[in-house]
């Protein structure tokens, strides 16, 4: 069975130290880069139903803070 060529790509980039998704340069993440990783962490907590982080709760603290405005608070404020 062969590898699709979005899967190579993929690799390709994050053997070179880029975003799996975007192509930009990675900082702080595995796959991702920091803007991807954020507007994934968003998507996945409206998904679910979660709230973000806080200091003093449960949980590891994320490695970028999610930002203020996030696509969650905008898509509610309209």
């Amino acid at each position: 069975m062969t590898t699709s060529r979005q899967y190579r790509w993929q690799q390709k980039q994050i053997a070179e130290g880029r975003c799996a998704r975007c192509g930009a340069k990675r900082k702080h993440y595995t796959i991702l880069c920091d803007p991807c990783q954020i507007s994934n962490r968003v998507r996945q907590q409206e998904r679910s139903g979660t709230k973000p982080w806080h200091k003093g709760k449960r949980g590891r603290p994320p490695k970028v803070q999610q930002p203020v405005q996030g696509r969650a608070q905008d898509k509610h404020s309209q």
